[in-house]
This record gives C-alpha cells, sequence and structure tokens, in this order.
C-alpha cells in the first residue's frame, strides 16, 4: 500500500504523462520532442526498488498476523492455556523489542507495530476461548481499540491511527446492534424502534472523530494524528451515517423531519468546512453525492404519496442531473481555482525537486522546460479534464438518472407502443442520436453532458430491448450472434461519441457481451451455467490483461501520436474486466464448486492462473529491458517473478493483480493500482479460504510464507546490497 508521499509521486506522473497527452492531442506539442520527454515520466530502478520494499514489508506482515490469527482460530485443546497466553505474549514481545531498537520512523519498525496492534486482538481472542467470559462482539473490538492506542502512539504513524478509528467504529455499531437485538446495519436501519435514534447517535460519534482529528492534528502532529487519510475516513463515516439517518427519517414507520433536517444540516455543515478550511475535492465530492441522494429521496416519496405514477420518475431524473450538473460545476471551479493557485516562482529543474511540489506545479515546470528548448510556445493551456472524484459523481448520477428516464418511458412510450417495436426502437435510436448531438455541441459543458449521458444509457437499454423483441425474444437474447451484435453497436459508439466517461461505460458493455457471446457459444447445456462462464473467462480474462499491458508498452507513442484520449478509455475497461474475469474464475473454481454441481469444479482456473503468470513474466522481461538491468539481473528478477507466479497459479486473481499493480506503478495509475491491490485481498482471501487444509496446516504456511517475504525484504534492503545500493546512488543524484 503506497504512503502519501508515495501516492504525491505517482500524482506528479501521472499529470505530467496526462500534459504531455493533451498537448499532443491539441497540437501544441510535436511528435518528436514529446517522445524525448516521455521517459522523464516514467519509473527508474529506484522507484522499483523503493516499491518492492514496501510491498514485501505489507505482504510479510499481513500473512503473518493472518498466520497467528489462524493459529488460534483452531482453539488447540492439546495446549495449556498458559501456554497460549505465552505464545501471544512472546509475539508481542519479540515484535515490541525489534520495534525498540529501530531507528525512530523506520518502516520495519512501524510495521512490527501495527503486527502488534493485529496480535493483541488475537490476544482478546484467546482470552475469550480460555474462559469463555459470554462477552459480546461489541466488547472485543471496544477492549482492542482502547489496547491499540499505545501501540499507536509508540509508532505515531497514521495508518495505526486508522485502525483504531476502524476499531472504535466497529464497537459501537456492534454495540447498538446486540442493544437492540438488531442482527444485520439494514435491520438496525429500518427494522427496529430506535433506528433514528441509533443514527443519531452514530453520525454524533462520527463528528465528535473528525473534529478530535482535525484538533490533534493541528496541536500533536507528531503523535501520528495527521495527514488527509484518517480526515477523509472520517469524513465518509460521518457522511454514510447522515445519509443512514436521513433516510430513516424518510422511510421509517414515520415522517421525522427534525432528523432529515439534522441529517442534511450535517451534511452542509461538513461541506461548508471543507470548502473554507481543508479543500478536499474527494470529500466535497461524496458529501455532494448524499446530499443528492437525499434531496432526490425525499422529493420521491412526496410525489408518490401525490400519485405522481411514472411522471415522477421523470422528474426524479431531472431533478437527479440538475443537482449533479450544480455540484460537478461547483467541484470543477473550486479545482480550477486550486490549479490557478499561485504557485513557487521557483522552477523545479530536478526530478527530485518537482516531486516536492505540487502536480499543477509539476506540470507548469515541465512547459517551461519544454519552451526553453523550444518545444512549445505561450502559456501551458488551462487543464479542463474532471478529477477522478468529480467523474464518478456525474457518472452515478448519470447511471441513476438513466435508472429513472427508463422508468418513465416503462410507464409512457411502452405502454402507449408495447406492441409497436420499430416506434421503440426509433425512439431509443433518436435518444442516441441526441446524446451524440450533444456531446458533440456542448461539449465541456457540465450540464449537457450529464443530460447526453442519461440519454444515451436510455436509448441503449430501448434500442436494445426493441432489437430483441424483434428478433423474436428470448430466442434471440440466448443466440452469441445477438451478444455480438451488442458489442459491435457498443464499438460504434465507442467510436462516434469523444467523450471519455461515455466511453468507458460503452468499453465496458462491449465486454461483458463478449464474454456472454463466448458463454453461450461455448456453454454445454442449461445444466452447467457456471462451467460455461468459467471457460469463457479464463481466455478472455488474460486477453483483456495482454491488450492493457500492450497499451502500456505504447502508451508514449500513443501520445506523441495523439491518440492516447482516444484509447485510454478502453485500457481502463479492460483492465477492469481482466481483474473482475479473474475473481470469478477464481470464485468457480473454489468456493462455488463446494455448493454447485460437480461439473463446476472443472473449470481450469489453472489454465488462467498459467496465462497470467506467462503476462506477468513477460511484463518483468519487457520492464528490466527498459531499465538496461544485466543479464544476470534480469534472470534472476524474471525467476522470482515465475515462481511466485507457479505458486498461485490456482488463484488466478492473485496473479492478475500483481500484474495490475506492476503496470499501475508503471503508468503512475493510483486507480489501477487500487484495483490491483483489492483484487490481490480478495482472490488471496476467496483462494485460501476454500483449499481443504486444516487450520493448523495453513497457519503454518501463512506464517512460513511471511518469514520468507520478510527475510527476501531484509535482503533486498541490507546495506551491502548491490542493487539498493546502486538505486540508492542513482537516487541521490537526482
Amino acid at each position: 500500500m503506497p504512503t502519501d508521499r508515495q501516492a504525491h509521486r505517482l500524482n506528479i506522473r501521472h499529470a505530467q504523462r496526462r500534459a504531455l497527452a493533451d498537448w499532443c492531442a491539441q497540437g501544441r506539442l510535436a511528435m518528436e520532442p514529446a517522445r524525448q520527454a516521455w521517459p522523464d515520466t516514467e519509473p527508474r530502478p529506484a522507484d522499483w526498488h523503493r516499491w518492492l520494499q514496501r510491498a514485501l514489508l505489507a505482504l510479510g506482515v499481513a500473512l503473518l498476523c493472518a498466520g497467528v490469527i489462524v493459529f488460534f482460530a483452531f482453539n488447540w485443546q492439546a495446549l495449556h492455556k498458559f501456554t497460549r497466553f505465552g505464545v501471544v505474549a512472546v509475539l508481542i514481545s519479540a515484535l515490541a523489542a525489534f520495534a525498540w531498537r529501530r531507528p525512530d520512523g523506520d518502516a520495519a519498525g512501524r510495521a512490527a507495530l501495527f503486527a502488534a496492534q493485529m496480535i493483541t486482538g488475537a490476544l482478546l481472542a484467546v482470552i475469550g476461548q480460555v474462559y469463555q467470559t459470554g462477552a459480546d462482539a461489541w466488547q472485543l473490538f471496544a477492549w482492542w481499540a482502547l489496547l491499540a492506542v499505545p501501540w499507536a502512539l509508540a509508532a505515531h504513524a497514521p495508518p495505526h491511527w486508522w485502525l483504531v478509528v476502524v476499531l472504535a467504529n466497529v464497537a459501537l455499531l456492534r454495540f447498538f446492534s446486540v442493544e437492540l437485538g438488531a442482527g444485520l446495519p439494514f435491520t438496525l436501519l429500518f427494522g427496529v424502534d430506535d433506528g433514528k435514534l441509533v443514527g443519531l447517535w452514530l453520525l454524533a460519534a462520527a463528528l465528535l472523530q473528525l473534529v478530535l482529528w482535525l484538533v490533534l492534528s493541528a496541536h500533536a502532529p507528531r503523535a501520528g494524528v495527521r495527514g488527509q487519510g484518517g480526515v477523509r475516513l472520517l469524513a465518509f463515516l460521518a457522511c454514510a451515517h447522515a445519509v443512514w439517518l436521513g433516510l430513516a427519517a424518510l422511510f421509517g414507520d414515520r415522517f421525522d423531519g427534525a432528523m432529515l433536517i439534522v441529517a442534511l444540516a450535517a451534511l452542509l455543515g461538513l461541506g461548508a468546512w471543507f470548502r473554507r478550511r481543508n479543500v478536499d475535492l474527494l470529500v466535497l465530492s461524496g458529501i455532494a453525492l448524499s446530499l443528492i441522494a437525499l434531496i432526490v429521496a425525499g422529493l420521491g416519496r412526496l410525489l408518490f404519496e401525490a400519485g405522481a405514477e411514472f411522471g415522477g420518475f421523470l422528474l426524479l431524473g431531472l431533478l437527479t442531473l440538475g443537482l449533479s450538473t450544480v455540484s460537478a460545476t461547483w467541484l470543477m471551479r473550486l479545482h480550477r481555482g486550486h490549479v490557478q493557485a499561485p504557485l513557487s516562482n521557483v522552477e523545479p529543474r530536478s526530478r527530485e525537486q518537482g516531486e516536492a511540489a505540487r502536480p499543477e506545479a509539476a506540470v507548469q515546470a515541465l512547459w517551461r522546460t519544454l519552451a526553453a528548448e523550444g518545444a512549445v510556445e505561450g502559456q501551458p493551456p488551462t487543464d479542463t479534464e474532471a478529477p477522478w472524484s468529480v467523474r464518478l459523481l456525474t457518472g452515478m448520477a448519470g447511471w441513476l438518472g438513466a435508472v429513472f428516464f427508463q422508468l418513465f418511458l416503462l410507464g409512457t412510450v411502452f405502454v402507449a407502443a408495447r406492441e409497436n417495436r420499430g416506434a421503440i426502437l426509433v425512439c431509443g435510436l433518436a435518444l442516441i442520436a441526441l446524446a451524440a448531438l450533444l456531446y458533440r455541441r456542448r461539449a465541456g459543458h457540465t450540464g449537457f453532458e450529464q443530460f447526453a449521458l442519461a440519454s444515451s444509457l436510455t436509448g441503449q437499454g430501448l434500442a436494445f430491448y426493441a432489437a430483441a423483441d424483434l428478433l423474436g425474444r428470448a430466442r434471440a437474447v440466448e443466440t452469441a450472434a445477438f451478444w455480438c451484435g451488442i458489442a459491435a453497436c457498443e464499438m460504434l459508439l465507442y467510436a462516434a461519441i469523444g467523450n471519455r466517461l461515455h466511453r468507458l461505460l460503452c468499453a465496458l458493455a462491449a465486454m461483458v457481451s463478449i464474454a456472454i457471446a463466448l458463454t453461450i457459444a461455448i456453454a454445454m447445456g442449461p445444466s452447467t451455467p457456471w462451467q460455461g462462464i468459467g471457460w469463457a473467462l479464463v481466455w478472455l480474462a488474460p486477453i483483456a490483461a495482454l491488450k492493457a499491458t500492450l497499451f502500456v508498452g505504447v502508451e508514449g507513442r500513443l501520445a506523441a501520436l495523439g491518440r492516447h484520449h482516444w484509447l485510454a478509455p478502453a485500457a481502463d475497461a479492460l483492465l477492469f474486466c481482466s481483474l473482475l474475469g479473474a475473481l470469478i474464475v477464481t470464485g468457480i473454481g473454489h468456493p462455488l464448486g463446494l455448493f454447485t454441481e460437480p461439473a463446476a469444479r472443472g473449470v481450469p482456473h489453472w489454465l488462467a492462473g498459467a496465462l497470467f503468470a506467462v503476462l506477468l513474466v513477460g511484463f518483468g522481461i519487457v520492464e528490466t529491458a527498459r531499465l538496461q538491468r544485466s543479464p544476470r539481473r534480469r534472470t534472476a528478477i524474471c525467476g522470482v517473478l515465475a515462481l511466485c507466479a507457479a505458486l498461485m497459479a490456482g488463484a488466478p486473481a492473485v496473479v492478475a493483480g500483481v500484474l495490475a499493480a506492476g503496470l499501475a506503478l508503471r503508468r503512475a495509475s493510483v486507480a489501477w493500482l487500487g484495483l490491483g491491490l483489492a483484487t490481490i485481498g480478495l482472490g488471496f482471501i476467496w483462494y485460501y479460504s476454500a483449499l481443504h487444509w486444516t487450520l493448523a496446516i495453513k497457519s503454518a504456511t501463512l506464517v512460513a510464507a511471511g518469514i520468507v517475504v520478510l527475510f527476501a525484504r531484509a535482503w533486498l534492503a541490507r546495506p551491502g546490497s548491490t542493487l539498493g545500493t546502486a538505486d540508492i546512488a542513482e537516487e541521490g543524484t537526482r
């Protein structure tokens, strides 16, 4: 998991790469200067060395903690109770001693303290095993959070405090669930009499924690309570509880206007704070989305209580798009004001100086460097691309608006012309044409783009429904040719409409359609649906990963040719579908095989793992060649990658996640990195939990793997390491 500083470096490189691609597409930068400037945005050996050390440290600690927890979950009756306590005490003491001997702020020492925090929870579980105290789950989490505080104070690092925050809030949630007899959060929200009061208490607790974090970060940052990570975590938690309270007030047994006003006031107060004192577009986007959800839900209740019927869906769709447009416009204004804020007059000539500045400053410094070389002229163009948080807000609002419009058309057009398939088809095509016209004539206008997105999605739904009806309904949908036609239509829309978000959705729809078509083509009958899906994804997921890898390899050439913006959404969709397919194959090959027919167990997940392993090793070969490593070092690196991929070939999601993380670090994409890390975690848990091993064997293998990984990290970081010395020297000369 990247630290704040590493994420900042990735953001700077990503901003520079995007700027070069945009300048080439706008004709401001010629092809040859762009090709010469692009290598400066690529990672260097020291970058890979630093990332690998962090990754091995995090992986080793995670494996060790998981092994210890699984060991005590086995609940060994053969071990005396004092033996169990002694094992936990020795582990915690060893971790504390190791951290005490490390320098202040050392990553390994902080990792040891984090492991001690986790094993403290295992100690409490052992106490519950031995003495059968009968304590509720909330008490376990509450004591765990309390005992984790000294370790966080010793580490004085934000991630340790994040764990304290998570444990404390889980304890609160479990406390109210137990006290009110609700098993699940949804039941706690709508299934108990005091649900609104619980939501109010949880909202107040989240706001109090946020205020406490801000106060401590201002007056005691050395304790580790600092950075935006904790602020964002608590802000999103407060938004979730505010939406919880608002929905409970709207859709509970009776309407509660006071609670709804409290929820809206909390969200507006958070928005005012983060607008005035701590500008954070990610948090502000979450607040805007929460407000939109409550306002639309409240108006929906009023409309349908008044008997609005299907016409209410049209009003809800227009309201959703209008609110999201206002929010996105306001957020973009804040973003542009932040970008155009006065920057330092010091021009960062070296890469190390550039990393210390903001991404916008690094982009302007890159422009000045190119201008000094005569490659560009004039002032740098204004960055018009919205941040990903704003794009996520507009995308979700567009989807919701499209759903409302389709429900409206379902009750109007479908009722009036349900027997006239041609009219429905014409209506769908007209909406798609309207969307294309709006995207072309009003490009960059958030409101028109929002309406165009909803119009296009609604039109596609109508057109595809009418086409299926004309071709025989169920018979057409059950043919591979129909879904291939859908994929072809989505590809045409991808080429015709240049909006990035629209292209991303079209690419996703095309890939899903191709997967369905291949599943139908190779299905062996209705009794083996899981096997058909598995066989289709075994090939499609690695092929999608191969295409994403090829895109990363030629990204600089595409940017120089001005084609980067044309293919980037497809690359995002390819990676997402590849990781999702790998997760599905891993699940079908293991846990679902325990509950479905034996034929589902025949899905060759090992084949998918082998194909992903080949891609991972190939990426290693290409990357080491780009870095001009010696043949001996290339062989060693590729051998290690091949060995690790072979060990996890039974879990294609893990190998695919590692490949995605490598591609993300190569192209400086935090979004790709997040997807890769999430896939690694989900795939490993999914795969390992389904192995038919005893808990003792699982514990031993996890601990052994963690020890091996940590030894590898220690070898890589040793002072006499040739790789480490070379990379550190290179880093120091920059």
